[in-house]
């Protein structure tokens, strides 16, 4: 067989890959030195398998993907950004409750012994304090609050920002949020409330009608859930306040589920992704 030069290697190139991958093989080859560096020859009819390992050599190593976390945050922006916001309103009324008067549904001065809060005309459309429509439900009061609302959120947000256009999510967490405070005020009159919870109510109304309207597998949630939802509406709020003396804001979350029950009725049938699930392996 005769021998033919298949590449020159620059000096100190670590040739150990190479060397393993050919004598893997059972290629015959030599090594040796040129005025440049070190030669690789091979016998003639071997030359297309040692080109072929040399491609796989060179072969650029495929990137890695983005971070889990960076994934998750171009996803779902906008319920990761609705989740810190709500945090950021439990370290207000926990760290900074002087605050909270900034944040409230109507202004409100607050004193040693008493509150005074402003009227709406006065907070609207007097001082056009517009952003106070949605503050309140980023508030929240104890701990358990902010994780019941931000592990609720993200199980369910989630699941309609993967399904619909940024827009019509935007405008779901806005519009569930701004009536779940308009009717707590309209129930309860001036008063300190907050939370999350009438926007998650609702998601559960958005969910429970797109479904019924698209069948889409990603809106499909555990009989459980609409248990736990009907049980948090209904039974809870009574029990906590007959038993702890503790007063939920049941307005807020029957004005958000009114809203997002009405919003399902108006996104376009067209504007839902349409996914399917992969099969579930045989047991």
């Amino acid at each position: 067989m005769t021998m033919v030069k298949v590449c020159t290697f620059a000096p100190g190139q670590n040739l150990d890959p190479l060397l393993q991958r050919l004598d893997g093989q059972g290629l015959a080859y030599q090594l040796r030195e040129g005025g440049a560096g070190a030669e690789l020859w091979v016998e003639d009819g071997q030359l297309e398998q040692v080109s072929r390992e040399l491609d796989q050599l060179r072969a650029p190593v495929p990137r890695a993907g983005p971070p889990f976390w960076a994934a998750v945050a171009r996803t779902w922006p906008l319920t990761l950004v609705t989740m810190v916001l709500g945090i950021c309103g439990f370290l207000v009324t926990s760290l900074a409750p002087q605050w909270i008067g900034w944040f409230t549904f109507t202004a409100v001065e607050m004193f040693i012994s008493y509150d005074e809060f402003h009227s709406f005309s006065q907070t609207y459309w007097v001082d056009h304090q517009w952003w106070r429509l949605i503050t309140p439900a980023f508030l929240h009061f104890g701990l358990w609050h902010l994780l019941f609302n931000t592990m609720a959120l993200w199980e369910l947000g989630r699941r309609l920002e993967f399904l619909l256009p940024r827009g019509w999510y935007c405008a779901i967490l806005l519009v569930t949020g701004v009536a779940a405070n308009a009717v707590q005020y309209w129930l309860s009159g001036p008063s300190i409330f907050g939370g999350l919870s009438g926007v998650i109510f609702g998601l559960f109304g958005v969910i429970a009608v797109l479904y019924r309207r698209t069948g889409s597998p990603l809106l499909r949630l555990p009989v459980g859930f609409y248990v736990l939802a009907a049980v948090s509406l209904i039974a809870l709020p009574l029990v906590l306040q007959r038993l702890f003396e503790v007063h939920v804001a049941n307005g807020a979350h029957v004005g958000g589920l009114v809203a997002g029950l009405v919003l399902a009725l108006m996104i376009p049938y067209s504007a839902v992704r349409q996914v399917e699930l992969p099969p579930r392996a045989p047991r």
